[in-house]
């Protein structure tokens, strides 16, 4: 509970005055400001008890590097009005004042920009219900509010991100149909394996799953690999690099679904994270998924490589996001072979003096605000 300066000082002049000069008049001056303090006690408990405060949803979905509203309800449900409501958030200086008038409701909104995507907590935001005369004021704080942020993808394929402009255009669209005369080893099942390639007669008898392996035909299996390494987040201090980043990923992810194109995509990360992305409800799954993770991985991009080399082989097609660091890229380049195409995608190639001159694979500038960051 706040006591206005000014009543205080009121009732302390009344108070000598009445002490001092004494008379009727100056009495009745110091009691009548007392009388004040009680009526303005009794109010602000009335008031506490008939105004309900909450928060609002935020319309739509939030997206990074858009606004969003956040509106508090003020339901006042008594039988007079109330002239002072104020309201005061931690990231807004300024302080709103409105009345709510008796069976009525009003709102008191704050505009929010988040930079990146993730859960977003807009901070402590305290409402203040104050007396007719603004002598108290008591302040209710409400819970911080935590709100999901979306990566902002684009409904359509940014220029640099036109996979249709890659090699032979279209090939990404050829899928493979099994070689019954082509004979292949046999490995256990990895998380990402395609399920055609399961030999569920072995994997039956061994009460474990086998894949097949070796030379593909016709196949062109697509493999989205985003470099998650959390040193991707010193690069910036507002994450901005690696929400571009994830946000480039998920654009081209999106656009390859829309054009009924399936692929995998998995996430270099602490848990190496692998989504099969055959509709948009399974692309959804991986948007909700980026939403409450960041970067986290310990490995480098050529050691997850090293790891994984044998199942990156067997893809058709291979395209990266990540860092233009050489030791990654030499370890992308090494991926290239005549039955496959790899790809990769990276920011600041030209600034480096990258290009794809001596080099196997085929690479691409990623450009946009957020890598401007570094």
């Amino acid at each position: 509970m706040k006591i206005d300066f000014r009543y205080i000082l009121l009732v302390v002049l009344s108070g000598l005055g009445s002490y001092w000069m004494g008379g009727y008049t100056m009495n009745a001056i110091f009691y009548i400001t007392l009388l004040l303090f009680v009526a303005a006690l009794l109010q602000i408990i009335f008031f506490s008890i008939v105004l309900k405060v909450n928060m609002v949803e935020p319309e739509g979905r939030p997206m990074a590097g858009k606004p969003f509203r956040l509106s508090i309800n003020l339901e006042n449900k008594g039988f007079l009005d109330i002239a002072h409501v104020s309201s005061q958030a931690d990231d807004f200086k300024d302080r709103r004042i409105i009345s709510v008038k008796r069976q009525d409701t009003s709102y008191l909104s704050y505009h929010f920009r988040p930079r990146v995507r993730g859960i977003v907590d807009v901070g402590t935001i305290k409402v203040g219900i104050s007396d007719l005369l603004n002598i108290l004021t008591r302040w209710v704080e409400l819970e911080p509010e935590e709100v999901k942020v979306y990566p902002d993808v684009p409904a359509e394929l940014p220029d640099h991100l036109n996979w249709t402009t890659i090699g032979e255009g279209n090939q990404f669209r050829s899928y493979s149909k099994e070689n019954p005369y082509n004979v292949r080893e046999l490995r256990r099942y990895q998380p990402g394996d395609s399920f055609r390639k399961i030999n569920w007669k072995v994997s039956a008898k061994f009460n474990e799953l086998f894949v097949r392996r070796g030379e593909t035909t016709e196949e062109k299996d697509i493999l989205l690999i985003l470099d998650m390494n959390k040193n991707i987040l010193t690069m910036d201090p507002l994450g901005l690099y690696e929400n571009t980043l994830v946000t480039d990923a998920l654009t081209l992810s999106k656009g390859l679904i829309k054009e009924g194109i399936p692929h995998g995509f998995i996430l270099t990360d602490a848990h190496q994270k692998y989504f099969e992305v055959t509709s948009l409800v399974d692309y959804q799954e991986l948007e909700d998924h980026m939403v409450m993770h960041k970067a986290d991985g310990n490995d480098s991009l050529r050691e997850f490589i090293a790891q994984k080399n044998e199942f990156l082989h067997e893809r058709g097609a291979l395209i990266f996001f990540t860092r233009p660091i050489d030791v990654d890229l030499a370890a992308c380049d090494h991926l290239k072979s005549d039955r496959n195409q790899v790809l990769v995608y990276a920011p600041h190639l030209k600034k480096k003096g990258i290009s794809s001159k001596g080099r196997r694979m085929i690479l691409r500038e990623l450009e946009g605000p957020g890598y401007e960051m570094v």
